[in-house]
């Protein structure tokens, strides 16, 4: 009797394993993509480090100038933050494979720092207070333009591994055949 039930509920066992398998499935594929992803989080992190180690040598690092004055490029970001300022050329740090891109980065934030001026002159406003006093020293000597300079710094985006991670020693997983 016993044997006939575990006959008939069988299907029903291997069609609910199955769909636990199948849910299991998605949830490990979907926490290894995009952001989630063990090599994009590598390369991401090799990013970072990379534009901290190149921003030791600027003036000023991370000066956001707002969307109203600047567009940038990078369909990503609404306003425009200066990876590095050196004296008066604004730096933009990227992945030799990114190189056009932070050429257009680089002069949309030098044409955002001149808007920038511009409507605070049309304004009456003073521009150069907080992270901003710094571009005084760029300005024209007749004042009527602030003069500063597009620039990239590029860097290797595919480093080699030991320059990702601490290297992991192998392991022998070998399984000893029944004949030894």
């Amino acid at each position: 009797m016993a044997r006939k039930r575990a006959l008939k509920a069988a299907p029903k066992v291997k069609d609910g394993v199955d769909k636990i398998l199948a849910s299991i499935a998605k949830l490990k594929s979907g926490q290894l993509e995009g952001s989630n992803n063990p090599k994009l989080k590598a390369y991401a992190a090799y990013g970072v480090k990379e534009h901290r180690s190149r921003q030791d040598s600027c003036d000023a690092k991370e000066i956001l100038i707002s969307g109203d004055y600047c567009k940038n490029p990078n369909p990503k970001r609404h306003d425009c933050k200066l990876d590095c300022v050196k004296r008066c050329t604004i730096v933009e740090i990227k992945p030799k494979d990114a190189a056009d891109l932070g050429w257009k980065q680089s002069r949309a934030y030098v044409d955002g720092l001149k808007n920038m001026y511009l409507a605070h002159k049309r304004d009456g406003k003073n521009m150069f207070t907080g992270p901003f006093q710094r571009f005084e020293a760029c300005l024209s000597s007749d004042k009527a333009t602030l003069e500063v300079t597009p620039n990239i710094e590029l860097y290797d985006f595919c480093p080699k591994a030991a320059d990702l991670a601490e290297p992991i020693e192998n392991v022998d997983v070998t399984i000893p055949s029944e004949a030894e």
